[in-house]
């Protein structure tokens, strides 16, 4: 992480490529609203998700620790043990939607 706040992007390959952690936060919600209909669960497991993709792709140990803090900031905590609650929120929302269906 630089000085002013700065991380690699890891939605670039190339070397300098910098973003604010913040910032990735806001693109995968972002890129998580479509195909979420008004369901929280689906939303939550998306971003949670996808923060975590992100998280692995960075080499930088103060890099990880700066995107998981943003991410906590914003209420999306991603540790191991939260993305399995997520997944279990997610699958026990599919079971009902599919349950209703029939």
């Amino acid at each position: 992480m630089t000085p002013d706040g700065f991380i690699a992007n890891p939605r670039q390959s190339q070397p300098g490529c910098l973003i604010k952690p913040r910032r990735l936060v806001e693109m995968a919600e972002e890129g998580s609203g479509s195909g979420c209909g008004l369901h929280y669960e689906l939303y939550h497991f998306e971003v949670v998700t996808q923060l975590r993709c992100w998280h692995d792709m960075l080499g930088d140990p103060a890099d990880r620790d700066a995107l998981m803090a943003a991410a906590e900031r914003r209420g999306y905590p991603f540790d191991d043990a939260d993305l399995q609650a997520a997944r279990k929120e997610r699958e026990t929302l599919l079971a009902e939607l599919r349950e209703e269906m029939e």
